[in-house]
């Protein structure tokens, strides 16, 4: 599991998401990685806890840099 950033854990709180959902959707991805905005960034989709999609935003290093929960 990478390491979660101060904060990505900062949004995870804003937007109800445990550490244990971020997990799980590394474990479940859902759809490919893609880029993300920013070089060195790739954005990781998969399903949470409760089958919740979750993006998160991976940098060069591997570290969650944020979470988010995109409307469906």
């Amino acid at each position: 599991m990478p390491e979660i950033l101060a904060y990505a854990r900062k949004r995870m709180d804003q937007r109800g998401v445990t550490e244990a959902a971020v997990i799980a959707a590394f474990e479940q991805e859902a759809r490919p990685r893609r880029k993300g905005n920013r070089p060195g960034r790739t954005i990781v989709c998969g399903l949470d806890t409760d089958g919740r999609l979750l993006e998160i935003v991976v940098n060069e290093h591997g570290e969650v840099v944020n979470v988010l929960v995109p409307k469906r």
